[in-house]
């Protein structure tokens, strides 16, 4: 059955990115909007990043992995900056913590009691090669 996971708090860009920029990965974000709630400028002309809390569904943490996967391709393409303001839980578990972006604009579940700069700085193995 797998893992599931539900963040509450923001994960935002620090400029809008225009919606007519990012329209294939807009569609994947829809579509998994019962996790979250996409956010917009008031014209609903870019994204300007997305909500999760109370309101919403745990998610399978392949499907949380896909959403965050695609906000990080739109920030790196669209040369952008992300900032996270939220925690987590997961379930088996329980698994609780923070979400930090690194200096290279990815994500981070951090587990509580880990020291989320050495995430910050990418001084963990999270995304190390993995031995075959």
């Amino acid at each position: 059955m797998g893992a599931e996971i539900h963040y509450s708090g923001r994960i935002t860009f620090n400029e809008p990115v225009p919606t007519t920029a990012v329209e294939g990965e807009l569609a994947e974000l829809l579509g998994l909007e019962n996790l979250f709630s996409l956010s917009f400028t008031p014209d609903n002309r870019a994204l300007t990043g997305l909500v999760a809390g109370d309101g919403h569904i745990f998610g399978h943490t392949s499907q949380w992995c896909r959403a965050l996967y695609l906000l990080e391709e739109i920030a790196r393409r669209e040369q952008r900056l992300l900032t996270a303001e939220a925690t987590w839980f997961s379930e088996p578990g329980p698994f609780r913590g923070i979400l930090v972006v690194d200096t290279s604009g990815r994500f981070h579940d951090v587990v509580d009691g880990e020291p989320a700069e050495h995430h910050r700085q990418s001084h963990c193995t999270c995304y190390a090669p993995r031995e075959r």
